[in-house]
């Protein structure tokens, strides 16, 4: 009697993870998208994809790509920040951290209650103007975003938020660029 009451509730179990998918389009591909609602259709579920840990990815291309603006918008749920480049992709490495300092140890002072570090490998802030270097939005996550040091092929920016909150980062192409978006 044990075992069948124990195989019954394994059966269950798996039949309850086998209605379990990776993604919102049912074939288990593709990210998460909220349901139950037509007007929810193909919206991303910002907790399901979105993580406040490290993210980052390789350089792509041999030369150094070169920062040409940065952007900032509110959207439904979402706060992005778009670095747009030329010349390629550099690799970028974000992360929250408890101060944003500068290469030579001192302290660069941020809108905001907690603080991102974005790292761009293979690039230069030669063509970014000088207004921006340092966004001021002030939407709901997302606070200030200011350049905090360049050199050797490296530039670094300190993001300012209310919060940590989830986050993602990703790059696009044609025009290359380095998306972050931050729960709001």
């Amino acid at each position: 009697m044990r075992r069948s009451v124990t195989a019954a509730a394994a059966v269950a179990l798996l039949a309850a993870l086998a209605g379990c998918t990776t993604g919102g389009d049912g074939a288990g591909g593709g990210p998460p998208t909220s349901g139950g609602h037509p007007a929810d259709a193909g919206r991303t579920v910002v907790s399901a994809i979105w993580s406040s840990g490290p993210q980052g990815a390789p350089r792509r291309g041999t030369g150094e790509a070169v920062l040409v603006a940065i952007r900032a918008a509110r959207h439904a749920g979402l706060d992005r920040l778009v670095f747009e480049f030329r010349d390629g992709l550099p690799g970028y490495q974000a992360r929250y951290v408890r101060q944003v300092t500068a290469a030579d140890g001192g302290a660069v002072a941020l809108d905001g209650t907690a603080f991102l570090l974005l790292a761009l490998d293979g690039a230069s802030a030669g063509d970014a103007g000088r207004a921006q270097r340092d966004l001021r939005p002030r939407f709901g996550s997302l606070r200030q975003v200011r350049l905090v040091d360049q050199g050797d092929g490296r530039v670094r920016f300190g993001i300012g938020v209310d919060a940590v909150a989830g986050y993602l980062a990703y790059t696009l192409t044609s025009p290359d660029r380095v998306v972050i978006d931050l729960a709001a």
